[in-house]
């Protein structure tokens, strides 16, 4: 290695509100495959991903979340169509709505299927997407006050 200096990155410049929302988007792509159904009188598992469309479109607002706060940081001469405030705030909030709607909402498994004893609940996943949502929102929410 030569002596020339490395540029390293410098986490002070980051606000908090930013690096809530990166979390929260972070944490939300990966819960989409995290079990959020439980099915079956042994609690065969269900991920968000192979089982709902929501959970998909969740997938894809951490996505776009993530390419945003990404943008920012390495290419902020880049202009988006949209302040990165409210994108992040768009984003938390289509993760938040497809989150917790499973949440409220769980599918059922039949009147056959209860008859036999296949109950259908939640999993851990849906109230882990729920909260890194929630973080996603509130984080954006706080990049705008902070500013």
């Amino acid at each position: 290695m030569g002596s020339g200096a490395v540029s390293s990155f410098d986490w002070s410049r980051i606000s908090l509100g930013t690096r809530i929302a990166g979390t929260g988007a972070i944490v939300l792509l990966l819960a989409v495959f995290t079990p959020w159904v439980s099915v079956g009188p042994e609690s065969n598992a269900v991920t968000g991903w192979s089982a709902f469309w929501l959970a998909k479109l969740a997938f894809l607002a951490a996505a776009v979340a993530i390419a945003v706060l990404v943008l920012e940081q390495v290419a902020p001469q880049v202009e988006l169509p949209l302040d990165a405030t409210r994108i992040l705030l768009v984003c938390g909030g289509v993760g938040l709505f497809c989150t917790l709607w499973h949440v409220a909402f769980v599918p059922s498994a039949g009147t056959f299927a209860e008859t036999v004893g296949v109950h259908v609940g939640r999993a851990f996943g849906v109230f882990l997407a729920a909260a890194a949502a929630g973080a996603l929102t509130y984080g954006a929410w706080r990049r705008e006050r902070e500013s």
